[in-house]
């Protein structure tokens, strides 16, 4: 991905001239814990019948550490959590 900022670059060829943009470009690596679909990243987790039914928390691993997600009782198969950054 190339991102553009503008006016946070090299300073202008002339003086008096503004900053030209900075152009940054953003690599992703791949990570077995993961799908990515677009922007977003996507985990499978598999829970027991009981707990969709009754509600449970689990530990689910990010990018920077692992955290508590309430799986909320009623749970569906197939639906899905968000976890929002």
């Amino acid at each position: 991905m190339l991102l553009r900022i503008p006016k946070l670059g090299l300073p202008g060829d002339a003086p008096g001239l503004p900053p030209r943009d900075l152009q940054v470009a953003v690599y992703t690596k791949q990570d077995a814990r993961f799908q990515r679909t677009g922007a977003d990243l996507w985990r499978s987790e598999t829970i027991d019948v009981a707990d969709a039914v009754l509600g449970t928390t689990v530990k689910v691993p990010t990018l920077g550490s692992r955290v508590k997600v309430n799986i909320p009782a009623g749970t569906q198969p197939d639906e899905v959590l968000r976890l929002r950054g």
